[in-house]
């Protein structure tokens, strides 16, 4: 049974946290990060309304921060969200927007014989590897 997070909002102060049950991990299915809508994060009053609408896609830093863990906590503001083209203009005050996922996921090692690395960790959620 998957559990679906709605879309929530984190501002830029906040930490995200995303946690999922035992035998479960994350899977990112949307992060966007700038200045979506009035809201929580973003009062109207702050600067008239102004550049409300901007927005930069994370879903990919978001993705290889969360997806395959069961836990995960992102303070913000997140450097890696910062550097990802955006719409906004620089020096703005913006959140993350973010929906993700809990699926069943298999905790996999991939063990080259004998080999002295240590064993990197493949979690299957939903037939997709994370």
């Amino acid at each position: 049974m998957s559990m679906c997070v709605g879309l929530r909002e984190y501002c830029r102060w906040e930490t995200f946290s995303a946690s999922c049950p035992l035998d479960e991990v994350i899977v990112i299915r949307s992060a966007l990060y700038g200045r979506m809508r009035s809201g929580r994060c973003l009062m109207t009053a702050q600067d008239g309304g102004s550049h409300v609408g901007c927005k930069a896609n994370v879903m990919r830093q978001a993705d290889r921060l969360c997806s395959g863990r069961r836990t995960c906590d992102v303070q913000l503001p997140e450097h890696s969200f910062d550097d990802v083209e955006s719409t906004c203009p620089r020096g703005l005050s913006v959140y993350l927007e973010v929906i993700y996922e809990c699926l069943p996921g298999l905790r996999m090692t991939s063990n080259s014989h004998r080999s002295t690395r240590r064993d990197k960790a493949v979690f299957v959620a939903s037939g997709r590897a994370v």
